[in-house]
């Protein structure tokens, strides 16, 4: 079977029926995320799984999933003789949740739930990464609010446990804002949007194209208030591979980072045609996946950077008592695959 494709959203089914159920236990605030039954039951790649070479693999709806649905579209995983299922995924968390319950096998995500995991106990082997966030983090309020101090004691939206939760963390510090003056209320993107547009919450803490999203919808009503940056957080979208899968499996690891290089190159070499591909997927216009296409530096990539940005994390979640022990990153990281790509996407390992 090559290319069996399905969508998990707010009210996620599965073809077939005896899924795993999947919890996320505590995000930066040790809170049990509560973001509503559909969530915390999310059922990831319930597909079957053939025993040889079926790579189940999940993305979410930003430039990362962009590569995944070109990818498809262009017939490119199938060029590379990978057999796939791909599952399209809200939050990217809880696909490396699944990796951990042995019903998927590749996701990239930025770096918080990925020590999260791993410090937990998840068996992971690291590829690389995939894209490079360019401000996606972003605070959407009413356009009567005009300033982060203005929520003080306001109910604003974002995810527990996510790299949009370390970045808003990351960006109050930098403001001296405690994260204690807001009233925190735990949605996951697609949940936030409408909780932001019906009143439920008065500030909005996510990733693009949530952001892009939420203003489309009454741009007279709702702007962008506060960005990530450099000096707070990009994040990293890392590309962290079932262990088992990827020891047992290696030329599919390789297929599979070949196809989004190449996904990555088209999309890069082709903004027009990749906008209205885009566009089409996220419902937006034309003009609005243009600048969301810019959201993310994206192609493959393993270096110092990107293992730096990983253990900065790491390091800073220990200290602040919300990971356990530290962890050996290097030790998890395999650059064969990424070599066996092109030599010249590796550096420093």
């Amino acid at each position: 079977m090559i290319g069996k494709t399905t969508v998990h959203d707010n009210n996620n089914r599965t073809g077939k029926p005896g899924g795993n159920m999947l919890k996320i236990n505590k995000g930066l605030r040790f809170v049990t995320i509560a973001t509503g039954a559909a969530l915390l039951t999310m059922i990831i790649g319930s597909f079957a799984h053939a025993a040889g070479a079926t790579m189940r693999m999940s993305a979410e709806p930003s430039d990362v999933g962009l590569m995944h649905w070109w990818a498809m579209d262009k017939g490119i995983f199938k060029k590379n003789g990978l057999e796939y299922t791909f599952t399209q995924v809200n939050t990217a968390a809880i696909a490396l949740q699944a990796i951990g319950a042995n019903s998927n096998d590749v996701v990239s995500l930025t770096e918080p739930p990925v020590v999260f995991n791993v410090s937990k106990g998840v068996e992971v082997t690291i590829v690389g990464a995939v894209a490079l966030g360019q401000g996606v983090f972003k605070l959407v309020a009413p356009t009567a609010i005009t300033n982060v101090e203005q929520l003080k004691g306001k109910k604003v939206t974002w995810m527990a446990g996510t790299g949009g939760e370390y970045a808003w963390i990351r960006y109050l510090e930098s403001k001296k804002i405690p994260l204690k003056d807001f009233q925190f209320i735990n949605l996951e993107p697609s949940e936030g949007v409408p909780a932001l547009i019906n009143g439920s919450v008065d500030g909005l803490w996510q990733w693009e194209p949530w952001p892009r999203k939420a203003v489309s919808i009454k741009p007279d009503g709702f702007h962008v208030i506060a960005t990530s940056s450099d000096e707070t957080y990009q994040g990293y979208y890392i590309t962290v591979v079932r262990k088992q899968f990827a020891d047992e499996h290696p030329n599919e690891v390789i297929a599979y980072m070949k196809s989004l290089r190449e996904a990555a190159d088209q999309i890069n070499a082709n903004p027009d045609e990749a906008a209205e591909f885009y566009a089409k997927r996220l419902r937006i216009s034309v003009p609005e996946a243009k600048t969301a296409i810019k959201d993310y530096k994206i192609g493959p990539q393993l270096n110092n950077d990107v293992l730096k940005s990983l253990t900065d994390v790491s390091d800073y979640l220990v200290a602040n008592g919300k990971v356990a022990k530290k962890v050996d990153w290097k030790s998890l990281v395999d650059a064969k695959f990424l070599k066996a790509v092109d030599p010249k996407l590796v550096k420093d390992f």
